[in-house]
């Protein structure tokens, strides 16, 4: 066996074992942040990258624009039979 296996191997028979109690599940304090800010100091934006954001940016704005026409024609008033008579084009004698 490897020496370095071996001492992990013995590392690991001297840890003392806690009774029946689960170990802790949360994160120490600040854990979040230095993992997103290692992240981002390792990732450059590419040329895909801001092309995704441009496409992201683009759909919510089309949705945005649908949702508020389907909107705006929901809430104009139905035509009356007085105002759909009245838009009617009118036939002229000539056409008959």
């Amino acid at each position: 066996m490897k020496p370095s296996l071996q001492k992990l191997i013995t590392a690991a028979r001297k840890v003392r074992r806690l009774p029946s109690a689960a170990p802790e599940s949360e994160a120490p304090f600040g854990f979040a942040t230095r993992v997103a800010a290692r992240w981002a100091a390792q990732r450059r934006a590419s040329a895909a990258d801001v092309w995704q954001r441009l496409c992201w940016w683009g759909a919510t704005a089309s949705i945005a624009i649908c949702l508020f026409s389907a909107v705006y024609r929901a809430t104009l008033p139905e035509p009356n039979a007085f105002d759909l008579l009245l838009e009617q084009p009118v036939m002229e004698a000539d056409d008959l």
